[in-house]
């Protein structure tokens, strides 16, 4: 009864209202990419050059590198920053693996000017000296508010459900059945599907402000009910290649963080880091 239906259309035209309306203000500098490119383009994409890979054609992640990267070293910019969940294509994979997002050394060769940050959290987090603005009237709404876990939670839970539930359908596809079920004797050959959601608990909350919102973060905690289904190597023709095995519930947890400002409605969720804790 409370679904809110989206009409595209609309949607599309607002957001192009807003951005036009930033660009004329001033307020950012959308770049256009140059069709000289298109040698460097193809040399990259022949040899494998980041951000192509072996098995990725990551044409648009280099599209909007070599733009960037133009930019700032035609104008000598300092303080660059790369804001990127796809931190994969980007930066170094050994680095990654010690939670280190360092621009890999191929694309130095272009621009040494550049940070990377995964996360709107991170980016407000360690350049909040460099972006803080905030006036009077917002910092007395500041104070104003209960941050407490139970307040937090409830915002996460009437806002940001679906979402948390289609990201859990995502990351539980990344699983196997013996991942989840864990056999003993022998390997579990099959796949676990995802099914009824409950967002449980919230943890760590912190609040950045950056202007006049505030960036919420912490840990969510999120109980699933897993199904599995076992590859069933000896049927009959016609048969499923996959059976129902079994079902049990299991706990993940998300690092999370959403804006939120005056008007009382969350925006922008981010979720990273799943894990599976119980």
């Amino acid at each position: 009864d409370n679904m809110i239906v989206v009409d595209k259309e609309i949607s599309l035209k607002e957001f192009k209202t807003f951005y036009d309306r930033l660009e004329n203000e001033k307020a950012i500098n959308i770049l256009k990419y140059s069709n000289e490119m298109l040698p460097e383009i193809v040399e990259r994409a022949i040899y494998r050059k980041k951000p192509f890979t072996e098995t990725k054609t990551e044409l648009k992640d280099t599209i909007i590198w070599l733009t960037y990267s133009q930019f700032a070293e035609t104008n000598k910019l300092n303080d660059c920053i790369l804001l990127t969940s796809n931190v994969s294509d980007f930066c170094d994979a050994e680095k990654i693996k010690k939670n280190i997002f360092e621009i890999h050394a191929d694309l130095q060769n272009d621009s040494k000017r550049f940070r990377v940050y995964k996360s709107p959290k991170e980016l407000i987090q360690n350049e909040k000296e460099k972006l803080q603005f905030i006036s009077q009237r917002f910092e007395s709404w500041l104070l104003e508010q209960d941050f407490s876990n139970p307040f937090v939670l409830k915002l996460l839970q009437n806002t940001f459900e679906e979402q948390i539930r289609q990201q859990i359908e995502s990351e539980y596809e990344k699983y196997n059945l013996d991942d989840i079920f864990k056999g003993e004797d022998y390997y579990l050959d099959g796949y676990v599907s995802a099914g009824y959601v409950d967002i449980t608990e919230v943890d760590e909350i912190v609040i950045d402000v950056f202007n006049e919102e505030c960036i919420v973060s912490g840990i969510v905690y999120v109980s699933c009910d897993v199904e599995g289904y076992q590859y069933n190597s000896v049927r009959d023709k016609g048969e499923d290649r996959h059976s129902y095995f079994g079902e049990l519930s299991n706990v993940g947890i998300f690092t999370f963080s959403f804006c939120y400002d005056k008007d009382g409605i969350p925006r922008s969720l981010n979720l990273d880091d799943f894990e599976i804790v119980d």
